[in-house]
């Protein structure tokens, strides 16, 4: 074999070993920033609002049933 060995050229298997570094810290840095800025959905008090509305469309239960468990849901009573 004529030449450089393998490992001569940018820096050899040290170099290969940092980039494979970086990548692997860019990807848990990517990984990590997308988790915490992901929308955690809707909010509880929204989708019970949201299942009320359904029932009501439904005619489970009437007007007046409607709107107490929606003032009932808006009220500060039943959070914690």
């Amino acid at each position: 074999m004529q030449g450089y060995p393998l490992w001569a050229h940018w820096g050899g298997i040290g170099m290969g070993v940092l980039i494979l570094a970086a990548i692997i810290v860019a990807i848990v840095f990517f990984a990590r920033a997308r988790k915490q800025s992901a929308p955690e959905g809707d909010a509880p008090e929204a989708k019970a609002r949201g299942l009320l509305a359904e029932r009501f469309a439904r005619g489970e239960i009437d007007a007046e049933a409607y709107r107490f468990m929606r003032a009932e849901l808006a009220s500060d009573t039943i959070k914690n």
